[in-house]
């Protein structure tokens, strides 16, 4: 093992509804009563944390950057989940604004979700 410092940031992230009583209790997730299935439907919270080894931060904010040039013609386009997946939002924030394709967008959201994979490296040392 060298001696050599890896050093890591850590980017934790949290979206959606997030006026739960518990926000642990998952139990009537798949109760058949509708009531409990349209909340689950309407409401969620997500909490996403991600460890970056920090030689691989400028790689990603330029894999980023890129894509976006790419598809966008600007690299000043927020991203988020919701607007790729939601037809309104697909249209309005993407679609009519770049002048772009379905298909365009669909192709620009493969490739952004593959960021960290394709950065991946492991944890561990043998």
């Amino acid at each position: 093992m060298s001696n050599d410092v890896i050093s890591y940031k850590t980017f934790i992230d949290d979206s959606g509804k997030k006026e739960y009583i518990d926000l642990y209790d998952f139990s009537n997730v798949h109760r058949s009563n509708e009531k409990n299935r349209q909340f689950w439907l309407d409401n969620y919270f997500v909490l996403t944390a991600l460890v970056i080894n920090n030689i691989n931060i400028p790689k990603i904010n330029r894999y980023i950057l890129d894509l976006k040039l790419e598809t966008f013609n600007t690299p000043f386009v927020e991203i988020k989940s919701d607007w790729l997946r939601n037809p309104n939002q697909r249209k309005k924030r993407y679609i009519e604004k770049y002048n772009i394709t379905e298909e365009e967008l669909d192709n620009f959201g493969w490739k952004i979700s593959n960021v960290f994979p394709k950065f991946h490296k492991t944890f561990y040392v043998k």
